[in-house]
């Protein structure tokens, strides 16, 4: 690693260590590349030494991409101790920000491995997945302002991610239209936001896809048991300290998550 992605990636461990934010990398050592911010991501998952048990995908919306200035999705890491199952009850001390996600995540049966030269296809990917179930991502970057910055600063800030909220593992998904699927947020009872699968590439099934496939470029195996979350079907939302926030999957459940004081 070069100095600049060492220096980088020792700023943001220690910004996520004591939960707290810039407002933005020094200039001299911001990676100003797509490249060069997974360089300092593997470097700051390095520097935190945690067990990795599930991926982020982020970005998986046209809009969401030409606003950040990617023409593609990224990926981050989400740690076992970041990865909760519903019903969570978090302090709200632990996050810089409480931005929510509600999304399809599915948990893997098979590895897949980096594959150079030979992409993997939907269907094996399709074939690799063992169960799906609702989730919650928190979205809590290390800067002053959670949206907008440098897309660069905030894949390095391992995707922007700050924890996974998943609930029952369905195995029986198949035979669901998950582009169709509905899904509602509630706060407090009341609904803020739906969306469906849709929303996520065309399909949540596409974003596990493109994962496998940039994996390989990351020398990286997504193995069996991890959780891929697939990107957010709601948009964002602001949660406040006390309120419950519930997503609603239908057939394939629910999963809430509160911050407490």
């Amino acid at each position: 690693m070069t100095q600049p992605v060492t220096e980088a990636a020792a700023v943001l461990a220690n910004l996520r260590r004591t939960v707290a934010t810039i407002d933005a990398l020094d200039e001299a050592i911001a990676p100003q590349s797509v490249p060069d911010a997974y360089q300092v991501q593997d470097g700051l998952i390095a520097e935190l030494g945690g067990k990795i048990v599930a991926w982020k995908v982020g970005a998986t919306a046209e809009a969401v991409q030409a606003k950040l200035g990617v023409d593609e999705p990224f990926s981050g890491p989400i740690f076992a101790n970041a990865l909760h199952r519903a019903p969570a009850s978090l302090s709200a001390a632990n996050y810089t920000h409480r931005l929510i996600e509600c999304e399809f995540a599915f948990r893997l049966g098979d590895d897949l491995a980096p594959r150079p030269g030979a992409p993997y296809s939907l269907d094996e990917v399709k074939a690799a997945v063992d169960a799906t179930c609702p989730a919650i991502e928190i979205i809590a970057p290390s800067f002053d302002v959670a949206i907008g910055g440098s897309a660069h600063s905030r894949i390095a800030d391992l995707g922007v991610s700050a924890g996974l909220v998943v609930g029952e593992a369905v195995t029986d998904w198949r035979a669901l239209d998950l582009a169709e699927h509905q899904v509602a947020l509630r706060v407090a009872g009341a609904e803020v936001a739906t969306g469906t699968g849709g929303l996520v590439l065309g399909h949540p099934l596409n974003s596990l896809h493109w994962l496998a496939n940039h994996m390989t470029m990351r020398g990286r195996t997504l193995s069996a048991g991890m959780v891929v979350t697939t990107g957010t079907t709601t948009g964002l939302y602001d949660l406040a300290v006390g309120a419950e926030a519930v997503a609603d999957f239908g057939a394939l459940g629910a999963v809430s998550l509160s911050f407490t004081a």
